[in-house]
């Protein structure tokens, strides 16, 4: 992946703006926010995604992403990520393992851990939303997203911060990638289409997407 530089405004919504689950409301003003709504609802018309092709070819990475992509799907998926053991526990459970079984245990995804659920959540959204070594998928992409945020939606809202910080990066480097004159409007409106399309409404961030755009 590139570094990304983000510009000072979206570097501080990544520190400071909360991320507000469905049928949640921020404190903003009402009829401020049902203007700027009205004036947004074209975003969220826009169809998702989908390309034919990936922008770089290379088959490691593809095999890589195919192999997580498999592994998620099959054990991740239909599973509730709280009940998997913790990546301690899988590691105390490998010592005891040869080489066969060790082979074994990772096709059957006995070594799938809570924290390596997570993660591979992130890697396939990342990877389908930005489309690099995949063609871009959308839809795809935010099915994982939305396994990743019903999984954290019981916990303390800084983790669901982090989760929007996440989406909005990826959002940010896909946009810039495509067009370099893609602005702070562009991206936070981008973000937003995002989250509500895997059930999540962070009205603050739209409002200050509309703000950005007066």
């Amino acid at each position: 992946m590139k570094n990304l530089k983000t510009s000072a405004l979206i570097s501080s919504l990544l520190l400071s703006t909360p991320l507000l689950m469905t049928n949640s409301y921020a404190h903003i003003d009402s009829s401020e926010f049902e203007k700027c709504y009205a004036d947004d609802q074209k975003v969220l018309a826009q169809p998702l995604i989908t390309r034919q092709a990936a922008i770089t070819m290379d088959q490691e990475q593809v095999a890589e992403i195919e192999m997580v992509r498999q592994l998620t799907d099959t054990y991740v998926m239909d599973a509730d990520i709280a009940d998997l053991p913790s990546f301690e526990d899988i590691e105390k459970h490998v010592e005891s393992l040869s080489n066969e079984e060790m082979m074994e245990a990772v096709q059957s995804g006995e070594l799938i851990s809570s924290e390596g659920a997570e993660e591979s959540l992130m890697f396939l959204f990342q990877s389908y939303y930005i489309g690099e070594y995949v063609p871009k998928d959308e839809p795809k992409a935010i099915r994982y997203l939305n396994k990743l945020i019903e999984y954290h939606q019981p916990d303390p809202p800084k983790h669901m911060t982090e989760i929007k910080d996440f989406v909005m990066v990826t959002v940010a480097e896909s946009l810039l990638d495509a067009d370099k004159n893609s602005t702070d409007t562009d991206i936070m409106l981008a973000t937003y289409k995002v989250l509500f399309a895997a059930g999540v409404v962070d009205k603050e961030l739209l409002a200050m997407a509309c703000g950005s755009a007066a």
